[in-house]
């Protein structure tokens, strides 16, 4: 996010037709249409002035964060960052309606699926400016083979959306999750859980107890 307004902040200086949110520590809003985001994000970027995030479908609320309706989301937010499922009622979400909803100074973040973004009305949103950028990393036909016609532009950064594509992920899924389950089987509290308080939850006790029983009579 940082590195979009950054590439924003540059074209300011350029074409003096947009202030970016970030760039002066102004108060700003993120938005998310999700199933779920971590509450503890918020907090991240408190120190970049952010004013409140807002939501829209099944969004955890906390301090930070506020429901509210779809066009309300996209009128009001400096940042709009999808993480929603491609399904028939998220397919074509965002079109040339909603990107006209949205500020000349607001940034559009696509890490959820392609198709959920109409990407002609993105590339014309882009082109004519009445959007600051975009950042992309999935689209609408993937694998991209060929240049994409969104590379055209200076205002929108787009990865190839394989961030887990590595042998070393691989490698450390498979050792993680099988050290978890060995460690559970010796009584032992696995490594980086997310959710440890359930470690101390009475029930968890007792299923790890006949587990344990279980392992030292084999």
């Amino acid at each position: 996010m940082q590195e979009l307004v950054t590439m924003g902040s540059r074209l300011e200086t350029k074409l003096h037709s947009v202030q970016s949110p970030m760039s002066k520590q102004t108060p700003f809003r993120i938005a998310l249409t999700a199933d779920f985001y971590d509450e503890s994000g918020a907090a991240r970027y408190a120190d970049f002035g952010l004013d409140r995030f807002e939501g829209h479908d099944h969004v955890v609320v906390s301090k930070f964060s506020e429901q509210v309706e779809l066009e309300e989301l996209l009128s009001t937010a400096d940042f709009v960052s999808l993480h929603c499922p491609l399904t028939e009622q998220t397919r074509g979400l965002i079109g040339a309606d909603q990107l006209g909803l949205m500020k000349s100074n607001a940034y559009l973040l696509n890490l959820a699926r392609g198709g959920i973004v109409d990407e002609e009305s993105l590339y014309d949103a882009l082109a004519s400016r009445s959007i600051a950028g975009a950042a992309v990393d999935c689209f609408e036909n993937e694998p991209v083979v060929t240049p994409h016609r969104l590379g055209e532009l200076d205002n929108v950064l787009l990865a190839p959306h394989s961030i887990a594509w590595t042998d070393e992920l691989f490698r450390d899924i498979g050792r993680t999750a099988c050290q978890s389950l060995l460690d559970l089987s010796r009584g032992q509290r696995p490594h980086g859980a997310i959710n440890p308080e359930v470690l101390d939850h009475p029930a968890f006790d007792e299923k790890w107890d006949r587990v344990r029983n279980a392992a030292a009579h084999q």
